[in-house]
């Protein structure tokens, strides 16, 4: 067992949670917590990845696990589908619960953490996407036989209501949510028609109650990029922050309520509508004050509907002070269509605010409403120059409060400074990939040079002094 893993299977009594004074994730030494991760999420049937061999394109698997922790990728936003786990109403798919369960336990093996995703683009595989159950799925009976009115003419559908693949590849997939059948069936799961936000709660309550007892599970994440409802009968729902104020935060109360009946450890992640660039909507964390050290606001970054990704970051950290939670980028493209560059700033502004993220996605999976190869290529070889810039050096873990992180993805020079903390007796983590980063070796500084240090496997550990020094900072060059 490596000291990494060692380190990590130490930690694991209790979840991860958020301080409330720094907005900070944190362990339960007090340790300050970062996480760079992927998504895994397969949007169709049988909405779970290959687990048992390895494949370039659409395996989860024991290898596809020492890439990530190899590669110093700590989390993984897991979609756990609605239709997998309640294919038919009221009777949970437990065979696929358990593939799930099983995974989540081999992630903990690597010293990786599972953010459970209940993902969804366009709701339903009826408007030409993915998310909740056929039988969920429920728009306006007027609409049923006329999508996608009004951005195209009626499709043909099957009779389950799907129209063909062919068909919904004539429009990009994000104009589906604005046809009149996926708006009202967005506002009939936030206003509880046919019990469907009833359902949706058990769902949650069903998945809580099975993880509960995982401590490498850091959250729930309550829904993907929620749309704003039936804005053809509210056009009021397209202003920023209306949709979260008036639809997502009563739902987002109901499931924190039902996961907080089996589970009240766990972080829950609540992420507003995606074209929210002056601020959310939201005027509390779901469930009020008490949670705010177990709620997070999830955020995406994708230009557009994001302005820049200065802009987003500075916004949502106006949030993050407003609301008093935690936040996290659990999305961002580190797709084919971006140039390391472009990867490496959103990253590097991520370390400037202190924030975790995860890119999308980790491999292709079912891409019916996504696009792009990442770090697996079309001909399954890895692509090493995306693979280094996004295996970037970084603090997993601060024994102390973070002043200041760094990294140039073309030096490779990395610099961390923080106030440790005496009574923290667990060490700072820092991640490299030394292999992609510093072929030639590596050099680490650190001020005051009384501070005890070692190297093991792609992390160097500080330990704290017992002592009345106040401030460290470490640098790490290539040589």
């Amino acid at each position: 067992m490596s000291i990494f893993l060692a380190l990590f299977c130490v930690v694991r009594s209790i979840p991860i949670s958020v301080n409330t004074a720094t907005r900070a994730l944190q362990d339960e030494f007090g340790r300050e917590r970062i996480f760079h991760g992927v998504n895994v999420v397969y949007k169709t049937f049988p909405y779970f990845p290959i687990t048992d061999h390895f494949d370039s394109r659409y395996s989860f698997c024991e290898q596809d696990l020492e890439y990530l922790e190899e590669w110093g990728l700590n989390v993984v936003r897991l979609g756990v589908m609605w239709p997998g786990v309640e294919p038919v109403r009221n009777q949970f798919n437990m065979t696929y619960l358990e593939i799930v369960e099983q995974v989540i336990a081999n992630m903990s093996q690597h010293g990786i953490y599972a953010l459970i995703d209940c993902h969804q683009d366009d709701l339903s595989e009826k408007f030409c996407g993915e998310g909740v159950p056929l039988w969920a799925a429920q728009p306006n009976n007027a609409s049923y036989e006329k999508f996608p009115l009004p951005i195209a003419k009626p499709y043909n559908v099957s009779e389950d209501d799907v129209p063909t693949p062919e068909d919904c590849a004539k429009r990009n997939w994000p104009d589906y949510m604005f046809t009149f059948a996926a708006a009202s069936a967005y506002q009939n799961l936030y206003s509880n028609y046919d019990g469907i936000r009833d359902s949706f709660a058990a769902y949650w309550q069903k998945l809580a109650s099975i993880f509960v007892n995982y401590d490498n599970v850091i959250g729930y994440e309550l829904i993907n990029e929620p749309f704003a409802g039936d804005i053809f009968k509210n056009p009021d729902l397209m202003v920023p922050k209306v949709a979260d104020r008036e639809n997502l935060a009563p739902m987002y109360e109901l499931l924190n309520d039902a996961i907080r009946q089996v589970d009240n450890k766990h972080i829950i992640f609540f992420e507003p509508v995606t074209w929210d660039d002056l601020g959310v909507g939201f005027e509390n964390v779901p469930g009020g004050d008490e949670y705010k050290n177990r709620s997070v606001l999830s955020y995406h970054i994708y230009m557009p509907p994001d302005i820049s990704a200065a802009e987003a970051f500075y916004v949502r950290s106006k949030d993050l002070e407003r609301l008093g939670c935690g936040g996290f980028l659990t999305e961002y493209d580190i797709g084919e269509d971006q140039t390391n560059a472009q990867i490496a700033h959103t990253a590097s502004l991520a370390d400037q605010y202190h924030q975790s993220w995860m890119g999308w996605e980790y491999k292709v999976y079912a891409n019916i409403t996504g696009w792009g190869y990442s770090i697996f290529q079309e001909n399954g070889s890895i692509d090493l120059s995306r693979l280094a810039t996004i295996s970037r050096t970084y603090p997993m873990a601060v024994a102390g409060r973070t002043q200041e992180i760094s990294y140039n993805d073309t030096t490779k020079e990395f610099s961390l400074s923080f106030l440790p903390n005496a009574t923290i007796q667990q060490p700072t983590d820092i991640y490299l990939n030394a292999q992609l980063n510093y072929p030639k070796g590596y050099m680490v500084s650190i001020n005051p040079n009384t501070v005890f240090w070692n190297s093991s496997q792609n992390h160097i550990f500080i330990w704290n002094p017992q002592n009345s020094i106040t401030s460290i900072s470490v640098q790490v060059s290539a040589q």
